[in-house]
């Protein structure tokens, strides 16, 4: 009977460490399970910053070359219509449009080939009668 008692005893004992030893297993392991879900958001957070710098950085990217295309583009168009008839249609619509401006008088007055005010007199009598008074005019105007 002292044997039993005895044995129930140390049993006893042993269950309990087991018990204790198992409860504070548990709580350590909720513990780290804790702290390796707020490392995890952590690293998540982190990883969340740096994608989204290395997407603003992208973005950037892209919009400096979809700038510069169009800086292209528009170049190139300007170039395009610098170089059709269109262009010189509208530069002679303008020029017709606002022929009895000063300026338009001026810059004709300047831009006409000398071959041609001697090849056509109809160009000379335009050249020497109404544009020179235009380009007088334009010049006093500068003068004011």
């Amino acid at each position: 009977m002292g044997k039993n008692l005895l044995f129930n005893f140390i049993s006893s004992i042993v269950l309990l460490a087991a018990a204790i030893g198992g409860y504070l297993y548990v709580q350590n392991y909720r513990d780290g399970t804790k702290i390796a879900e707020a490392k995890a958001v952590e690293a998540l957070a982190e990883e969340r910053v740096k994608f989204e710098a290395e997407m603003k950085e992208s973005l950037r990217k892209m919009n400096i070359e979809i700038d510069s295309k169009k800086k292209q583009i528009e170049q190139n168009a300007i170039e395009s219509y610098k170089g059709s008839n269109l262009y010189r249609e509208d530069a002679c619509k303008l020029v017709a449009s606002n022929l009895s401006k000063v300026d338009c008088l001026h810059y004709m007055y300047t831009y006409i080939k000398s071959d041609d005010i001697k090849v056509y007199p109809e160009i000379k009598s335009f050249y020497n009668d109404f544009l020179k008074r235009g380009h007088e005019q334009y010049k006093r105007n500068q003068k004011k």
